[in-house]
């Protein structure tokens, strides 16, 4: 499996688990906002839509952490104004024709969790079709089919003192798989620092 699928399978996995927790604990939990039955019923209605758009949800807000990861923000600004747009007129059908209580709140929370994330996801997924780096010079490299193999987290030391400033250490394990580990970081740090300029 490519990285692709490797983050799609996680994040539908996350969505699964959240959304059968949310479906099997959160209704439970309407006399936390209110001792009024009318009220926890409205809220145990909702969270179960919730529950069901749960996998949606987790796959736009992985995205969304993608696209700000990849200096993307402009675009998701952007995107977002265009989701509202056409989220507005789902709330109004929602107001002129599902009239009030149960039903109409649920069809509320129906629109939120299927038209407005279903309107993100679309919009996010246009932009995130592959996974391709930006070099610099105008070249790319395509990660697409990457495997992803484990997580690597790096301890980083920073300090300044009078004769070395703003000077951060890599703190790698005390083995030579961890030696290897950190000089790989050093060389996707070098990589970056030289494509920042392009980035700007």
């Amino acid at each position: 499996a490519g990285a692709r699928d490797d983050l799609r399978d996680a994040r539908l996995g996350f969505g699964v688990v959240t959304g059968l927790l949310v479906a099997l604990v959160g209704p439970r939990l309407g006399f936390l906002l209110s001792p009024d039955p009318a009220v926890q019923a409205l809220f145990a209605a909702a969270l179960l839509v919730v529950a069901v758009g749960q996998p949606l949800a987790a796959y736009v807000f992985v995205l969304d952490g993608v696209l700000i990861g990849a200096g993307d923000a402009r675009y998701l600004a952007v995107a977002g104004g265009l989701n509202l747009a056409g989220y507005a007129p789902l709330l109004l059908l929602v107001a002129h024709s599902a009239g009030t209580g149960t039903g109409g709140f649920v069809w509320l929370w129906t629109a939120y969790a299927g038209g407005y994330l279903g309107a993100r996801a679309l919009t996010e997924r246009l932009v995130t079709r592959t996974l391709t780096m930006r070099l610099p010079r105008g070249k790319s490299k395509d990660l697409s089919q990457t495997t992803v193999r484990g997580v690597y987290v790096s301890d980083m030391i920073a300090h300044n003192h009078d004769r070395e400033r703003d000077i951060f250490q890599i703190s790698p394990g005390n083995d030579p798989g961890s030696m290897w580990l950190a000089y790989q970081a050093h060389l996707a740090n070098e990589t970056w620092n030289e494509s920042v300029p392009y980035w700007n």
